[in-house]
């Protein structure tokens, strides 16, 4: 995302300028986005959970859409010729 942003001449200092540029590029959905980083901040610190097992479902689910992102990522960088 990072990479895209600073390509593009995009001002993202946050995250969350991050993912509505996403969401505005087409690419992927602000709020998927940090709902899979959230994700990402409970596995980190799943010390924290007393079963770690109720991550599995939405790991799985979330999985799958940031397969879906990163692909369209790539048709994005490759219709733009950005790398």
């Amino acid at each position: 995302m990072k990479g895209i942003a600073i390509v593009l001449r995009e001002e993202t200092k946050t995250y969350i300028d991050k993912a509505n540029l996403f969401e505005k590029l087409e690419i992927a959905d602000a709020e998927d986005l940090k709902l899979i980083r959230d994700l990402r901040n409970e596995i980190s610190h799943e010390y924290k959970l007393k079963d770690i097992t109720e991550m599995f479902q939405p790991v799985v689910e979330y999985s799958v859409r940031l397969i879906e992102i990163i692909e369209k990522t790539k048709i994005f960088i490759r219709k733009q010729k950005i790398f």
